[in-house]
């Protein structure tokens, strides 16, 4: 009977140890779950963050180039030939070339680096265009013959803007989607986590009563 009363102690606490054992590792599947869901979230802040800086590049080589800025500079300097709008248009050109710079450095595809290339080609075109209107032999020039002289098709350059820009908010939206899927899919994992957990500890409750009085049983015996 001693015997017999030991092997269902061993037993009685094989399956004690057993649901303990289940229960930590449980309890580390879900911690693991929460670092996931962390790391998620620190990725999809990168993310983020690298989408909104080049939407700023992106606005600030458009601001740069745009009205009040290189190309509208250059025009009125073709038109009034002064030097207040040289050294506008020698200023806003350096501005420029800055914003392209910070623009390139954030596009990781060769697909967007030749597009900033194709902006980058047509801006030096206007820079030639800049120095060749400044020749002493160009003064003469009436401003509707100087522009003739100094024209630039921009057409490239316009394009590849408007795919940068088009390209931006897709890719941002694609990103949101991927993260809504995994941040769901570790929430799913992390709820089954927690249920199985739940029906582990409810299994030791009931267990742990029955090893006690199984032992203080054998005792008395």
């Amino acid at each position: 009977m001693q015997i017999l009363a030991n092997k269902r102690n061993v037993l009685r606490l094989g399956a004690v140890a057993g649901l303990m054992i289940l229960n930590i590792m449980m309890m580390a599947w879900v911690w693991n779950l929460f670092a996931d869901l962390s790391e998620l979230k620190l990725n999809w802040d990168k993310r983020a963050e690298v989408s909104l800086e080049k939407a700023a590049a992106l606005a600030g080589l458009e601001r740069a180039m745009g009205y009040g800025g290189f190309i509208h500079n250059f025009k009125n300097h073709v038109i009034r030939r002064s030097d207040e709008y040289e050294r506008r248009t020698r200023a806003s050109l350096k501005e420029t070339l800055i914003a392209l710079d910070n623009l390139k450095h954030l596009l990781a595809t060769v697909e967007e680096r030749q597009r900033v290339e194709a902006i980058k080609w047509v801006i030096d075109d206007y820079r030639h265009k800049f120095e060749l209107s400044l020749l002493t032999e160009k003064k003469h020039l009436s401003p509707t013959e100087l522009d003739h002289e100094v024209y630039v098709d921009d057409t490239t350059a316009l394009a590849a803007l408007s795919a940068i820009r088009k390209d931006l908010l897709p890719k941002f939206r694609e990103q949101i989607v991927l993260n809504k899927m995994q941040v769901d899919n570790a929430w799913q994992q992390v709820l089954v986590g927690v249920i199985l957990m739940a029906v582990v500890l409810f299994a030791s409750m009931i267990c742990l009563p029955w090893f006690i009085a199984g032992v203080s049983s054998t005792e008395r015996n």
